[in-house]
């Protein structure tokens, strides 16, 4: 039986700082900053390089094992002549805490924001994984699901102690759907099983069960490579008005329109593979999973990624007026909402909705990677930000080949 394939191609724009990591961290012996650029560097190749005294002294330090005396040294002993693995522009902040702080940080918590990770790809380029977006897009869709049925859950709640904001916070113990940096969904502590029963019942199957995941039939391709895209920022989790925040790191991160100014985009293609009822039912007919059939058009994707999107952008308009200290990401917040209503008024016609914001990554957020909106207690208490933006905001269009 012949399957009906619709392909579109994909351009995705990033609005905000995004930062897919490949779990690899960069530490200050493996890169230098200087006059505004970020060099990852082979140290063993550089070290051939210096000239022969250079060296020695060099040697020296590695013998005492002083990595503050060793950076340091890097740092000013380091010519661009001498080779790189790859470079990127660096925002001023970060450089600036790195001149300040390159021959020994006051607190241990600021050798933490040496750390710079590593974005997604290889030594010449980088890419957006399809997973992720495949894994984005899922989360919106089952997330609108369950909104659209109105169903609401009073999850338990444990307490925990928080030193940083000295008192004692709900932690909820719920199910949710997490997605990893690669697409994969990852379940809470004690949830699995309820967690794929919720699942299973957005997606109109009566068990949670892949070959019949009408997302199997979804194929989300890797973006092009990009070499030209990406900037070194200070990621940054902001706390409630009057605890002081935490720093988190530097990162290689997208350059984006609104933190840059820069117009990038990355191209994907969207594949939809149509199987006909009779073949699922086929199939699942001794089993009695499939209850009714569940099929979606892109129009059905875009959808749901800017339903979800609008209301995870309240919540965090609530979180940055509440903070009356944070106006800059209350500024850029309010932006993106503008943008999201003007794309609502241009696709009144759900049919020809062909545009979505959608937002992933590290550091998007406890309310965008999970059921959280839907439960009946949804208070997040921090916003992760890059520079002077939330992060991982970007736009999609979708056209049909």
């Amino acid at each position: 039986m012949k399957v009906e394939r619709i392909q579109y191609k994909c351009t995705l724009t990033p609005l905000t700082p995004i930062q897919i990591g490949n779990g690899n961290q960069i530490y200050p012996y493996d890169y230098v900053v200087k006059n505004g650029t970020y060099y990852r560097i082979n140290l063993s190749e550089i070290i051939e390089k210096f000239p022969q005294n250079i060296k020695f002294k060099f040697i020296k330090l590695l013998e005492n094992n002083n990595m503050i005396e060793i950076r340091s040294f890097i740092f000013e002993n380091y010519k661009e002549e001498y080779g790189y693995i790859y470079k990127a522009p660096v925002e001023r902040e970060f450089e600036n805490k790195y001149l300040e702080k390159i021959k020994g940080a006051n607190k241990k918590n600021d050798e933490n924001s040496f750390i710079i990770e590593e974005f997604i790809g290889n030594v010449e380029a980088k890419y957006i994984p399809g997973s992720t977006i495949k894994g984005a897009i899922r989360s919106a869709f089952l997330f609108n699901e369950f909104d659209k049925k109105r169903d609401k859950y009073d999850f338990k709640k444990n307490l925990k102690y928080d030193k940083e904001l000295n008192k004692k916070i709900e932690v909820t113990a719920k199910p949710f759907v997490l997605v990893d940096r690669y697409g994969k969904t990852l379940m809470g502590r004690n949830s699995k099983n309820e967690a794929n029963k919720i699942e299973a019942k957005m997606l109109e199957l009566t068990k949670l069960e892949p070959k019949f995941d009408p997302f199997k039939n979804f194929i989300v391709t890797d973006t092009q490579v990009t070499k030209e895209n990406t900037v070194i920022k200070e990621i940054s989790r902001l706390m409630p008005l009057g605890v002081n925040n935490k720093l988190s790191f530097g990162a290689e991160v997208l350059k984006s329109e609104y933190s840059d100014n820069e117009d990038v985009k990355l191209n994907f293609d969207i594949i939809l593979k149509l199987i006909p009822s009779s073949l699922l039912k086929k199939d699942s007919l001794d089993k009695g999973i499939i209850k009714e059939d569940v099929y979606f058009e892109i129009s059905d994707i875009a959808y749901a990624l800017n339903k979800k999107a609008k209301k995870v952008l309240e919540k965090d308009l609530e979180f940055f007026k509440k903070n009356t200290k944070y106006r800059e990401y209350e500024k850029i917040s309010k932006e993106l909402l503008e943008k999201l209503e003007k794309l609502e008024e241009k696709n009144e016609d759900r049919v020809e909705y062909k545009e979505a914001l959608i937002r992933f990554g590290r550091g998007s957020g406890f309310n965008n990677t999970t059921f959280n909106l839907v439960n009946t207690n949804e208070e997040v208490y921090t916003r992760v930000v890059a520079g002077d933006c939330p992060v991982g905001w970007a736009l999609i269009t979708f056209e049909e080949v």
